[in-house]
């Protein structure tokens, strides 16, 4: 039988492996991080001694002629805050030439409704409503989506330069589009940073949230950018 002393022995043993596993397995998990950390602090070192970057002024933006954009708004359950997103980023945006396509499935009568109302208050807004129920991926949505924005551009004899997905949740800045429309002629894809709104000390999920995007999407962005 085996004695007290020698099970809590046995016991320490096996934390320890355990222990070591763990260790490993975070470190692997880790090195992804570690990379972009590098490259990130090392490109930054390299652009603040070597490089001059000059960043165009809001006149720059301004001024350049304004090209079609299609903004993609997949909703799955999002009569609750579609309208608002939709009503903030129509006064703020300091743009003319975009229009708005809203996914909503078949099966999502509210959001349906809400696409509907905010279609006939914007000519801008096109609800766009997928012949099957939700929910389902969000490429499925943008799929639809991205056939309206096709039709939409041979009835109107258009052609959009770029095409920007945001979700029901966003707040946009007033300059987002002319960022986009003064890039477009050199850049295939655009990233902008994505930034959590604000919360309060008790809203510990939401917090934690809000410093996830803090510490990270500086990096990825910059990583990217470089």
């Amino acid at each position: 039988m085996i004695s007290f002393a020698g099970f809590l022995s046995s016991y320490e043993y096996v934390l320890q492996i355990l222990a070591l596993v763990t260790i490993v397995l975070v470190t692997l998990s880790s090195i992804d991080d570690l990379f972009i950390d590098a490259v990130y602090w090392a490109r930054r070192l390299k652009h603040r001694l070597f490089q001059k970057h000059h960043k165009a002024p809001v006149q720059a933006l301004l001024a350049r002629p304004e090209q079609h954009l299609a903004i993609m708004l997949p909703a799955w359950q999002e009569h609750d805050v579609i309208a608002a997103m939709v009503d903030n980023a129509i006064s703020t945006l300091t743009y003319e030439n975009y229009t708005i396509f809203a996914g909503v499935y078949a099966n999502d009568p509210q959001t349906i409704a809400e696409a509907e109302r905010l279609a006939k208050r914007y000519r801008r807004v096109k609800k766009v409503e997928l012949p099957h129920g939700g929910p389902t991926c969000k490429a499925d949505c943008l799929n639809y989506i991205v056939a309206e924005i096709l039709a939409h551009e041979a009835r109107e004899e258009i052609a959009f330069a770029g095409i920007i997905l945001h979700d029901s949740e966003d707040v946009l800045h007033p300059l987002e589009l002319k960022y986009f429309n003064y890039l477009l002629p050199y850049k295939d894809l655009i990233q902008l940073p994505v930034v959590s709104l604000e919360q309060g000390y008790r809203d510990l999920v939401a917090g934690i949230y809000m410093d996830e995007f803090a510490e990270c999407m500086p990096r990825i962005w910059w990583f990217g950018k470089c």
